[in-house]
């Protein structure tokens, strides 16, 4: 398996250096301006981690009461 790795890994090392001389030529993009892609981005994820937590809460409350009528 070592030997696999190593020959792969000697087999990039070209394709790595030519992209890194193809990425300085290449002109950079320009910067994004509009705030509305961080701005959705960050409603998402912290509405996804609420959304875990409230689901873990209910989850727990549930199975607390089903433990109590037992």
């Amino acid at each position: 398996m070592n030997k696999l790795v190593a020959a792969l890994a000697g087999f990039l090392v070209p394709f790595v250096a030519y992209a890194a001389v193809q990425e300085e030529a290449a002109p950079l993009p320009p910067p994004d301006t509009s705030p509305w892609a961080m701005i959705i981005f960050t409603l998402l994820f912290v509405g996804m981690i609420v959304g875990f937590f409230a689901y873990m809460w209910v989850k727990d409350r549930n199975r607390k009461r089903e433990g109590s009528q037992s």
